[in-house]
């Protein structure tokens, strides 16, 4: 090991002059033009075409992502030793890439002067934007670093795509489901509630499960994901006390399930039940039921009277038998469950969800999975109608489902209810990787483009437009966003730096000033939902 590359290891892994392609180090050590003293740059959602139906971008997660990257320069560079960086530089650019670029000089320059030389503008979070027009901007302040704006290209895209993205799925899934909502139930309370958050165990890192979390807040309030909340309480002012973005329910996963079935065989065979348990036992065994079932029922009984006789708890219900768990297990327990002082909530994990939340045509007539699971809730727990004649069971019983819950399944489901009188809010969805996770910085098309420099003493307006792909062409020159009195915006291109900045009924403002994070940018989530909630689809 070289001499000092330990202390330099110990200080951190990867300094941000590495957080980039290899080309850009190519950019800004050689090839962009020497006259450069300024290089304005935009971040655009340019299509929807691998995002169906949500044609507009919902803007979000920057307040936390600018913030993070102002603090990774910060701590990992500028706070760094320049002689430790400069030894790294030399030992990774000239043995990985190119010996002529392995040139420090710029870098030392930057650390030299102590801070980031950009400016960063955008619109509000929350706002509804059509595709093609930037959401925010990105220029330089020091005519040394005009290679800065494009060389921190990939530290700005790869934090901020997914955010908007995830923030862009939940409106547009909270969209479809609200004329449902609307048409079956008394109010529209229950709108916020119908889907959870169910994704962090399937994000490429925690960081991005924790923002993709939080855009979800901006259209529901129900979540999994502990870290969001934390994240909307650091960056976004959300109050856990009093007014939580979102909440977390108690439920089951199937490990604990297999241990507490487990558990009750065992207890069974020990001869160790109680004098419930007994009772139960033997009803059930009267009628044949499998041992696995038994024990199961055992053990929801022991869930719903000891452990946690109070609020809501789900249980996942498909560790074995499904279908026993809602034609016997539910009957056999109705009492001890309708006694509970809160909601039970069924959740299948399996199979195809139309077919077992509303019943599957195909399937022996008058078998559990011919009649589905919310027909079955309600021939067992009963109901009553609401003031607009739609079927709604009683508050101490519901489902839940959150397996590849996609968007045709959503409406099948909630289309399904509507057409059979059945309230949609009987059941709630949870929205997992497959949703928020399955998806690229191409499904909105996001790019930064640089669309204005200055070049000796003229400023020029620059632009990319490909002939063989013009979905991808860029903005011309510095840019303004403009809503209209309709409530849509519209893009104002063509302009200087100058015009730009001051351009009357910009919605664009700064969030840094020539490297230092305006503080009055800051807005709280509860602010961004209700900018979010009166904007015009």
């Amino acid at each position: 090991m070289e001499e000092g590359k330990e202390d330099f290891m110990s200080f951190f892994d990867v300094a941000p002059m590495f957080a980039a392609d290899y080309y850009k180090v190519g950019h800004a050590i050689k090839m962009q033009p020497k006259s450069a003293s300024m290089v304005y740059s935009t971040w655009t959602a340019r299509s929807y075409k691998h995002h169906p139906n949500c044609p507009k971008t919902v803007v979000f997660g920057h307040q936390y992502t600018i913030q993070k990257l102002l603090e990774f320069w910060q701590t990992e560079f500028f706070d760094q030793s320049v002689e430790l960086l400069e030894q790294e530089w030399n030992h990774v650019i000239k043995s990985t890439f190119h010996p002529d670029y392995a040139d420090f000089t710029k870098f030392k320059e930057l650390h030299k002067l102590g801070y980031l030389p950009i400016s960063i503008m955008g619109v509000p979070e929350g706002t509804l934007l059509p595709v093609g027009i930037p959401d925010h901007v990105i220029f330089s302040n020091h005519q040394n670093f005009a290679w800065l704006p494009q060389f921190i290209e990939d530290q700005w895209s790869a934090n901020n795509w997914l955010p908007s993205t995830s923030a862009t799925t939940a409106f547009y899934r909270r969209k479809l489901i609200e004329p449902y909502v609307k048409t079956s139930c008394d109010d529209m309370s229950a709108l916020p509630h119908m889907c959870g958050d169910f994704s962090l165990r399937g994000h490429t890192s925690l960081e991005a499960g924790y923002i993709s979390g939080a855009a979800h807040a901006l259209s529901f309030d129900r979540t999994a994901t502990i870290g969001s909340n934390l994240l909307l309480e650091k960056y976004y002012g959300a109050d856990l006390e009093n007014n939580p973005p979102m909440m977390g329910t108690p439920s089951l996963e199937h490990s604990v399930v297999e241990q507490g079935v487990a558990w009750m065989k065992q207890k069974i065979t020990n001869g160790d039940l109680t004098e419930t348990e007994r009772y139960l036992f033997s009803k059930a065994a009267f009628d044949n039921w499998d041992i696995n079932l038994i024990a199961e029922m055992l053990f929801i009984n022991y869930l719903c009277t000891e452990v946690q006789p109070t609020g809501t708890m789900t249980y996942v219900s498909d560790t074995y038998d499904y279908w026993g768990i809602v034609s016997k297990v539910l009957p056999m327990l109705h009492d001890v469950i309708a006694a509970r002082d809160g909601c039970f909530s069924v959740r299948p994990d399996s199979g195809d969800p139309v077919k077992i939340i509303c019943g599957d045509p195909d399937a022996i007539p008058g078998s559990p999975e011919f009649i589905g699971t919310l027909n079955l809730l309600k021939e067992t727990f009963g109901g009553e109608l609401n003031t607009k004649g739609y079927f709604i069971l009683p508050s101490y019983i519901r489902m839940i489902y959150g397996d590849a819950i996609t968007p045709e399944i959503t409406e099948k489901v909630c289309s399904w209810c509507v057409r059979n009188n059945i309230s949609v809010s009987n059941l709630c969805f949870g929205i997992g990787a497959y949703t928020y996770q399955y998806v690229t910085r191409d499904t909105r098309g996001y790019a930064i483009k640089a669309t204005d420099c200055i070049l000796g003493n003229d400023e020029i307006q620059i632009y990319k437009m490909p002939k063989t792909d013009p979905g991808k062409k860029s903005p011309r020159g510095c840019v303004a966003i403009f809503k209209e009195e309709n409530g849509n915006y519209s893009l104002v291109e063509n302009l200087t730096l100058e015009e730009s900045i001051g351009y009357k009924n910009n919605v664009m403002k700064f969030k840094v000033k020539n490297g230092s994070f305006c503080t009055e940018s800051i807005e709280t989530i509860e602010t961004i939902k209700e900018r979010l909630m009166g904007e015009v689809l």
